[in-house]
């Protein structure tokens, strides 16, 4: 902490970078090379276990020298190149998200120091997020909040500091200060944006409404209301005309698993899986476009305790569907596999007409 208190001192104030969470690597000056004519600026260089400070030296009269930050660089997606690059020795090459940096220093011991570093500190980055991964999945939670399950509501959260924040940590959109601000879930004290955390509960702890993210209202209100045990895919008129099919199901993404909520596919978006909190919503948590993903039967164990599930993989995109029993596990499989191809099934007799040949909406049999 007193290296840390140094080095904002020499930052001017400019970066909170004063938090038990980041530790300060390395740091030293190092010769930048201009991208337009190739000459060389005197540049000073901290690098962090999260991120990577370049900054310009200030005008010095006495006292301690102060630094200029010129880009902050994230580890996270930071590659490094070896090579030496526009035939200057010594040199390398720094790519993260926000941008890319040619750097060279004085020597080449220096060089094989700065590379060692740099090295070493994105191997223990990915090592700990792969630890933090596994954590979460183990939990089947994705928020790693410091409360437990039980005393959500009941105890107030450790806020995140919102300044540190870049992007919503629930649907992972990045923040703007015009169309999509920043907001704190009471519940587990996480920076979400205002489509995630539009959800309001009775907090104990404060004894009033309190706006809570999508993944604490559902554990907050798991049981369904009064009279939403009686709907089913098998009762009520209304229910199947409008329906393909519907019913409770868990939703597992990212290790984060949404218990007993209510998924349909309406006649008129056959290739649409609506999920809802309730049968009587009428404002969706999400919709899941189907086209394209591929479904098969997940393995005994591979999600948790479901032991009925079924799992959706599109790209680098995997959703786990749970269901209550065998025969609604095949149900739900043959309708989605359907979905997936392009195809709408009907309820009767799992047979199904390619979307393209439905002149009109109302032509889908229920």
């Amino acid at each position: 902490m007193h290296t840390l208190l140094k080095v904002f001192e020499m930052l001017d104030g400019e970066e909170d970078i004063v938090h038990p969470s980041n530790e300060l690597i390395k740091e030293g000056q190092i010769l930048k090379l201009s991208a337009k004519n190739g000459s060389v600026q005197e540049r000073h260089v901290f690098l962090f276990n999260n991120m990577l400070l370049y900054c310009a030296p200030k005008l010095r009269l006495m006292g301690l020298q102060k630094f200029s930050v010129r880009t902050r660089i994230g580890i996270d997606g930071m590659q490094l190149h070896e090579a030496d690059t526009a035939g200057q020795p010594n040199t390398f090459t720094v790519a993260g998200k926000q941008r890319s940096l040619i750097v060279r220093s004085r020597s080449e011991a220096e060089k094989e120091q700065w590379i060692k570093a740099i090295r070493e500190t994105l191997e223990m980055h990915e090592k700990n997020s792969e630890t933090f991964k596994a954590f979460n999945s183990s939990f089947n939670r994705e928020d790693g909040c410091d409360l437990p399950m039980s005393e959500l509501g009941q105890r107030q959260p450790k806020f995140v500091r919102d300044k540190s924040i870049v992007e919503c940590m629930r649907c992972e959109e990045a923040f703007s200060a015009l169309t999509r601000r920043k907001h704190h879930c009471r519940a587990c004290g996480h920076v979400v944006c205002g489509r995630c955390s539009d959800y309001k509960v009775q907090l104990t702890y404060d004894n009033r409404l309190g706006r809570v993210c999508r993944n604490c209202y559902t554990v907050l209100h798991p049981e369904p209301l009064d009279g939403e045990e009686e709907v089913s895919i098998e009762h009520g008129d209304e229910i199947q005309s409008n329906n393909l099919i519907c019913g409770y199901l868990n939703l597992v993404e990212r290790g984060t698993r949404l218990s007993r909520i209510w998924c349909t596919i309406f006649t008129k978006e056959p290739l649409v899986l609506y999920v809802f909190e309730t049968p009587k919503d009428t404002k969706p948590l999400r919709t899941i476009p189907l086209p394209g993903y591929t479904v098969v039967r997940a393995e005994a164990g591979e999600v948790g305790d479901l032991k009925h599930a079924l799992r959706l993989t599109q790209s680098r995109q995997t959703l786990y569907i749970g269901v209550e029993n065998e025969e609604a596990q095949e149900q739900w499989s043959k309708f989605l596999s359907e979905a997936a191809k392009g195809n709408v099934p009907e309820m009767h007799g799992f047979t199904a007409c390619h979307a393209s040949d439905l002149e009109t909406e109302e032509s889908i049999v229920t």
